[in-house]
């Protein structure tokens, strides 16, 4: 802080009116930033004589006093060459310049710009000079190659690039863009001539003349225009301008100098990979390695094979300094070859080291789940849901957020599970489930992040177990399908054929009751509060072949020899056909053994006769 030297006056300019500074000093194109003075007389340098002073920036410093200059107050037999004041502020009573005040005796000015500065002189007395390079130049004088974008508020003689000059005197291949105001001689380049030679100079189109007051006898001025900021912009305005050696101009940009320096430098830059060898598996296969050169890419090189944990690579045969004499500033920094390979990498940059470290950092991504669940049951119409019920989101088998739903009345409840992370600790995506308890007499159905709880549907299947009669209404096995907990709809009729009994009904393995109907058929009374499938097997049997009355009434027998009957009335309960057989044959056999014993009677008898 320069306030604090020097008793708050700040910097004292080298050398003095009795002692100046003689000698060679080289800025090596380095800055000075922050010099403040105010002195009487206030600069770098406050007199030299047969010096050289070149390659220096004086960049956001603040001169006041008497006489205030960037660089020289007073020079004598000096060569000021490629020197700069950027960002500052010159302020003084008498005269005041970017770059040097009072030049004369030879002294040659060269390649020198003033940029963004503010030069005011504060009294409008004779003797007030004030200008963007010098404020004053006399006596074979020179310059050349400067240009100045300050804003100059001047007392009598104001220029943008000189505020006076006389005595054969050179002012050639310059420019000013800056904003140019004064109180007598005011011009864009010059504010006062005498004794000149101004050649090749161009003034941006202002209210201010690019000359000043001329004296033409003593002067020339030779191609000397104002031009537009469109056409400061182009080449081909500045005639004469050496853009091989001196000037360089780029698209919408004003002229500035060409530095050719040759100096090269090599940058080794490492590359580090922080990722445990690589135990997510998330480092890319390859990346790409960038050089900046203030802040502009300059070379890249590309890592094919990223399977090392430590890499290096050297960008050679660099410019040390830019076109404008200015030191190179070289960044590195990677870039992802395809979107998203360095995703899980934070990087960090040791710019002192040119070191490159990407450690695997999981991205603090956040997502959220919507859940739906839904009932599948005519809207509880059996009143088998349960009153609560909990749904789980798991990360595996961990339960990560649970959802609660009470008083459960409706068909389709929904919730959203927010603030989830989106990744593991491996960084991979976490595949998130929903879970749900079984429910007594539903079946469970998970889609994705929807639960289907639907009712379970029950089979009544009836079948007759061999022959004897047919189930009334049954065109397949299935004869209804209820739900949980819900009634049958139907009777199961029964009709055995002519002939036959049921024999059994079971269900489920389980003799079953029924009661029989006056039109023959048998009813088995609808089922109630069905909880699993029903099977009803019906069997039949033929009726017992019973004999529930049998009276036969004998006739008067016509032939005695042949025991005939001759009439025979048989009432019989059961098979009337199969019984009267059975009782006409049961009577032949009577009749025959009755024969054969009267035979055998006659035979003894006849024989004893004998």
């Amino acid at each position: 802080n320069g306030s604090l030297y020097n008793e708050g006056n700040g910097w004292i300019g080298i050398g003095d009116v009795n002692k100046a500074f003689i000698g060679n000093f080289d800025g090596d194109n380095h800055k000075i930033i922050g010099l403040y003075s105010n002195l009487q007389e206030s600069a770098m340098f406050s007199y030299t004589c047969n010096s050289t002073i070149k390659n220096l920036i004086i960049e956001n410093a603040k001169f006041t006093g008497m006489f205030s200059s960037g660089i020289v107050n007073n020079a004598l037999e000096t060569k000021l060459d490629n020197l700069a004041l950027i960002n500052s502020t010159i302020t003084a009573n008498q005269l005041a310049a970017g770059i040097v005040n009072y030049a004369n005796f030879n002294t040659k000015i060269n390649k020198c710009y003033v940029k963004d500065c503010s030069i005011e002189t504060t009294q409008n007395s004779w003797g007030t000079f004030s200008g963007g390079i010098s404020s004053y130049i006399a006596d074979n004088t020179n310059i050349t190659n400067c240009y100045n974008t300050a804003a100059i508020n001047g007392g009598l003689y104001t220029g943008g690039i000189c505020g006076a000059s006389e005595g054969n005197t050179l002012i050639e291949c310059t420019y000013n863009i800056g904003t140019v105001s004064g109180n007598l001689n005011a011009g864009g380049i010059c504010g006062l001539f005498d004794g000149i030679k101004i050649a090749n100079c161009y003034d941006i189109e202002d209210e201010v003349s690019e000359i000043g007051d001329v004296d033409e006898n003593k002067s020339t001025v030779i191609n000397v225009k104002e031009k537009s900021i469109e056409e400061m912009s182009r080449k081909s305005t500045f005639e004469n301008f050496d853009f091989d050696n001196v000037w360089q101009i780029n698209e919408n940009e004003t002229p500035t100098f060409l530095y050719k320096n040759t100096e090269k430098i090599d940058i080794s830059a490492t590359l580090k990979w922080d990722d445990n060898n690589n135990q997510a598996c998330k480092r890319p296969k390859n990346i790409i390695l960038e050089l900046y050169a203030n802040g502009v890419l300059e070379e890249t090189y590309e890592f094919n094979d990223t399977g090392l944990n430590e890499q290096s690579y050297v960008f050679s045969n660099l410019n040390k300094y830019d076109n404008l004499g200015n030191e190179i500033v070289y960044k590195i920094d990677v870039k992802e070859k395809n979107h998203d390979d360095l995703k899980f990498y934070s990087k960090t940059i040791d710019s002192k080291t040119n070191t490159i470290v990407n450690k695997f950092t999981v991205p603090d991504e956040k997502i959220s789940i919507n859940a739906l669940l839904k009932f599948n049951d005519s809207s509880n119409i059996t009143n088998s849901r349960p009153e609560n019920l909990i749904i789980y989101l798991k990360n595996g088998d961990n339960v990560v957020r649970e959802w609660a739903i009470s008083n459960i009345k409706l068909d389709t409840y929904s919730h959203t599970f927010e603030n989830l992370e989106k990744y593991n600790e491996l960084g991979n995506e976490i595949i998130y489930t929903l879970y749900q308890d079984d429910i007594v007499g539903y079946n469970k159905e998970i889609l994705g992040t929807t639960i289907e709880n639907t009712i379970k549907t029950y089979k009544i299947k009836v079948k007759v177990n061999g022959d004897g009669g047919t189930i009334l209404g049954n065109q397949n096995e299935i004869y209804e399908e209820v739900i949980y907990k819900g009634n049958a709809q139907k009777d199961i009729i029964i009709a055995p054929e002519n002939g036959y009994n049921i024999s059994n009904i079971k269900i489920n393995g389980n003799n079953a009751e029924f009661s029989s109907n006056q039109d023959g058929t048998y009813t088995l009374n609808r089922l109630e509060m069905i909880t699993e499938d029903k099977e009803i097997i019906i069997t039949f049997e033929k009726k017992n072949n019973v004999i529930t009355e049998n009276n036969i009434k004998e006739s008067e027998i016509i032939n005695n020899d042949k025991n005939q009957i001759q009439e025979a009335n048989i009432v019989n309960t059961g098979n009337k056909f199969v019984i009267v057989v059975i009782v006409l044959v049961s009577a032949l056999l009577i009749l025959s053994i009755s024969i054969i014993v009267v035979n055998l009677k006659f035979k003894k008898n006849n024989k004893y006769n004998n």
